[in-house]
C-alpha cells in the first residue's frame, strides 16, 4: 500500500472510518455509487479470484505480516481490501492462541469441521453386542435392530462404512440362493396324507403340533441331526442321529415323545426314507405322522426355515461328528432364545412355556 495513490470503495459500513483510514494511509478514499459494482470492476474481478482459490487465512497472514501495521490497523485493512465481516477477522485472527500462522490456523479449521455434523450412535457396547449377536449367536440383522432399538438400515450402513467388524459371509442366508445337490438319501409314497391334517394344526391355534426333518453336514457318510419344530411357538429341538437311516430317525422321535409326553400331538414330514418306520413310530408313541407332498416344502415352511438358521451354526461340509454335545445344547438355546418377528419380538421358548401354562 506505499505506493497507493487512492482507494475506490463501496458504501458498506466498514469503509464509515474513511477519515482515519485517509489520515494513516494519507491517501484519498473516493465512494462508488450504489448498486454500481461495475465502478470497482477489478476489485470485483479479483474477489471472486481470491474467494475461489487463495484460502481467507493466508489473506489475513499477508496483511497481518506486513511491516508497518498494528494489529488492529491490519483488521481495518482487510476489510477495506477483501470485505471480509469485522467478527469473521477477529475469529480468525484469535482462533489460535499467540501468534497468528496461516497454515495451522486452516489445519484447526479442518479439525473443526470435520467433527460437524450427526454423531454416531455406535458406541463401543454397542458395536460388540451387534458383533456378538450376528457372529456367534447368528442373529438376523432385523432381530439385533428390534432388540437394540435403532432401524435394520443403519446397522447395515454400519456395515458398509466398515464400521462393524461383520463381512456379508456373517449374514444369514448367504449362499442359500446356490444351485442344491440332488436328493440321494430315496423316498417313499405311504403313509397319511397332509390333506387328512385337521385343519386347526394348519391354522397354528393349538400347540403341540410339531414338524421333522434331516439336516446332514454333506455328502459324507456319517451323522446327521433331526430337526423338530413346533408350530405355534416355533420351538426349535435339534437332536444326534447316529446314521441316516430310518432307525436313527425312530430312535429320536422316540425319545422326544418319551420326553414331552401329551405336548408331542402330532408330526408333520416329508417323504425322506428316514421316516419309513412311520408305523411303528405311531404305534409305540401314539403320535401320528402326516406327510407332506412331494416336492412341497412349503408345507413344513417352519421347519425349512429353522433348518436355514440352523446352516448358520453347522454349515453344510461340516462334519456333525465334530460337534460335542454342549455345542449342541448351545445351539438349541440360541435357535429358541432369539425373538422372531412372526411372534410379535416374543422368543420360541417363552411362546411354548406359555402354551404349557394354559
Amino acid at each position: 500500500m506505499k505506493n497507493a495513490k487512492s482507494i475506490t470503495v463501496d458504501r458498506g459500513r466498514e469503509f464509515a472510518k474513511y477519515n482515519e483510514i485517509e489520515q494513516k494511509l494519507g491517501i484519498p478514499v473516493y465512494f462508488a455509487h450504489p448498486y454500481s459494482p461495475e465502478e470497482r470492476g477489478s476489485n470485483e474481478i479479483l474477489n471472486r479470484y481470491v474467494r475461489r482459490f487463495i484460502p481467507k487465512e493466508r489473506k489475513i497472514e499477508t496483511v497481518i505480516t506486513t511491516k508497518g501495521f498494528s494489529a488492529v490497523y491490519s483488521v481495518r485493512l482487510i476489510l477495506a481490501i477483501y470485505r471480509f465481516s469485522k467478527t469473521t477477522i477477529f475469529n480468525e485472527v484469535h482462533r489460535l492462541a499467540g501468534e497468528y500462522h496461516a497454515v495451522k490456523a486452516q489445519t484447526d479449521h479442518a479439525v473443526k469441521l470435520s467433527h460437524r455434523g450427526r454423531k454416531t450412535i455406535l458406541t463401543t457396547n454397542l458395536k460388540r453386542l451387534i458383533e456378538e449377536k450376528i457372529k456367534i449367536q447368528k442373529w438376523s440383522i432385523e432381530q439385533v435392530a428390534h432388540v437394540v432399538r435403532i432401524a435394520y438400515k443403519t446397522i447395515y450402513n454400519w456395515i458398509d462404512q466398515g464400521l462393524l467388524d461383520i463381512n456379508v459371509t456373517d449374514l444369514p442366508d448367504h449362499g442359500i440362493r446356490r444351485k442344491r445337490s440332488k436328493e440321494t438319501r430315496g423316498s417313499f409314497s405311504h403313509g397319511r396324507s397332509i390333506e387328512d391334517r385337521p385343519a386347526e394344526i394348519s391354522d397354528r391355534n393349538t400347540s403341540g403340533h410339531f414338524e421333522a426333518d434331516t439336516v446332514l453336514s454333506g455328502k459324507r457318510k456319517g451323522q446327521a441331526v433331526a430337526t423338530f419344530v413346533e408350530r405355534k411357538s416355533r420351538l426349535t429341538i435339534v437332536k444326534r442321529l447316529n446314521g441316516r437311516d430310518s432307525t436313527s430317525m425312530t430312535k429320536a422321535i422316540l425319545e422326544l415323545a418319551n420326553q414331552l409326553g401329551d405336548n408331542l400331538k402330532t408330526l408333520t414330514v416329508d417323504h425322506g426314507k428316514e421316516f419309513a418306520n412311520y408305523n411303528l413310530i405311531e404305534e409305540q408313541a401314539g403320535v401320528p405322522l402326516y406327510f407332506a407332498h412331494a416336492y412341497s416344502p412349503h408345507e413344513r415352511g417352519s421347519n425349512e426355515n429353522r433348518n436355514r438358521v440352523l446352516r448358520r451354526f453347522i454349515p453344510k461340509g461340516q462334519p456333525i461328528d465334530e460337534i460335542t454335545d454342549d455345542e449342541l445344547i448351545q445351539i438349541n438355546w440360541y435357535l429358541n432364545s432369539r425373538p422372531l418377528k412372526c411372534l410379535n419380538w416374543r422368543t420360541p421358548i417363552e411362546i411354548f412355556l406359555r402354551n404349557l401354562r394354559y
